[in-house]
């Protein structure tokens, strides 16, 4: 039973302005029913759509996290890192890095295989024979580990298409893939964390009946940091030299329109609470209530993605912080910060990949307006009353991102890098 938005917004007018009539009380339990119909109909279709058929999991079989266990994961015998990127949380560095690891791996191995193959053709040189048995020696760590994979998903997220397909390459491949979901509009069917949340566990569950390694994790970002790299990104952009883009020429994978640097346009630009609680809830793409100037797509797209544009759909549809929070701290191995970005997440990646920690804790963050363009607009730039606004709009992300502050720590995984260096 499918209820339309316009029956769902007809039932939330009369609710909020009491208009039933005479028949007051069957009139509200009977739109209540359609509204609670609706949205548990419209939820299991959407979640099938977005991650397809995933077989369902015992609760009483659910594999613990690496934070409930206490422990690193085992790659030895191949294994998969989920990486779940939200926009602006330093999800880049993160894609960077990884992209930087199998590039090296791969290089290493071509080296490997090159000086086995010149050896053969110095056999009878006996010097030149203990030189090359030394390298093979050397090199003998990287033959014997799983070998690197690095790939990104964009669009959508299927269980036998992709989850199936990972699991089957580190277990017959002996691969360690690292994987990074991060939607790139358009994307409608691109999952949310919460409606990924049940693949990801059964993603683990088979991961370790095959007896390979999964370690899955996310990134969250201090909100007025997090709202001012937004607004510096997708509105204000980082080419100082060009023209504001028209609607033919604008980078497709941005939905927002170009904006002056100016703290009423930031203003403009927070159109939604709680961003980063939704984008992990329903909203990966963060587009959901955009108002028609600061977004390119046109209205009717949205309303067919069954979204309201107006004040009302933050009444009907506000951010489910408990489902949001289940999905961070039972479902993920670990959820770091920006700011800790590297001094705990990159050193943790690069142990797990490359048993190697100082290799993520030098690693330069990428920044976009680091050799090019305008700065955008700073924490310092801001009034009080600016800042107020702010922190009042973001109260349920400060809250999550304060939690993951306190639950998260590399000691929790068994690993104390602090006392490394």
């Amino acid at each position: 039973m499918k209820i339309s938005m316009e029956t769902m917004r007809f039932g939330y007018e009369c609710f909020r302005r009491r208009r039933f009539g005479k028949y007051s009380g069957i009139s509200f339990i009977f739109i209540s029913f359609l509204f609670l119909k609706s949205v548990l109909w419209s939820q299991t279709s959407i979640n099938n759509s977005k991650t397809g058929e995933v077989p369902p999991l015992d609760q009483s079989v659910i594999v613990p996290t690496h934070r409930y266990r206490k422990s690193l994961p085992n790659f030895t015998n191949g294994g998969i890192v989920v990486f779940y990127h939200t926009y602006k949380t330093g999800g880049s560095t993160v894609g960077k890095l990884f992209h930087q690891l199998y590039q090296r791996d791969q290089s290493k191995r071509h080296q490997h295989f090159n000086n086995k193959e010149n050896a053969q053709n110095i056999f009878n040189n006996k010097e030149k024979t203990k030189n090359s048995a030394a390298s093979s020696d050397s090199s003998s760590s990287t033959t014997s580990s799983p070998e690197l994979y690095f790939t990104m998903i964009r669009k959508n997220i299927d269980w036998n298409k992709d989850c199936l397909v990972t699991l089957n390459m580190a277990k017959d491949e002996k691969k360690l893939i690292m994987l990074e979901l991060h939607v790139e509009h358009p994307a409608p069917n691109f999952p949310s964390l919460v409606e990924l949340a049940p693949m990801i566990q059964r993603w683990r569950k088979e991961a370790d009946n095959r007896g390979i390694g999964f370690f899955a994790f996310t990134l969250v970002r201090e909100p007025i940091a997090h709202a001012l790299s937004f607004f510096n990104f997708f509105h204000v952009g980082h080419n100082a030299h060009r023209r504001p883009p028209s609607l033919d020429d604008h980078d497709y994978w941005n939905p927002f329109q170009p904006l002056n640097s100016s703290e009423s346009n930031f203003l403009r630009s927070y159109f939604v609470d709680n961003r980063q609680c939704r984008m992990f809830d329903s909203d990966p793409e963060a587009t959901y209530s955009a108002p028609d100037d600061l977004v390119w797509i046109k209205k009717e797209q949205q309303q067919q993605r069954e979204t309201d544009n107006d004040e009302s759909y933050q009444h009907i549809n506000p951010c489910r912080i408990d489902e949001v929070h289940n999905a961070l701290f039972e479902s993920l191995d670990w959820v770091g910060s920006t700011e800790n970005l590297q001094n705990e997440t990159l050193p943790l990646l690069t142990k797990l990949v490359a048993n190697d920690p100082l290799v993520g804790r030098n690693n330069a963050p990428y920044k976009v307006f680091d050799n090019v363009g305008i700065p955008g607009m700073k924490k310092e730039g801001l009034s009080e009353e600016t800042l107020s606004r702010i922190l009042e709009q973001t109260r349920l992300d400060r809250r999550l991102y304060n939690d993951v502050i306190r639950n998260f720590t590399l000691v929790d995984l068994g690993w104390d890098y602090r006392s490394l260096v």
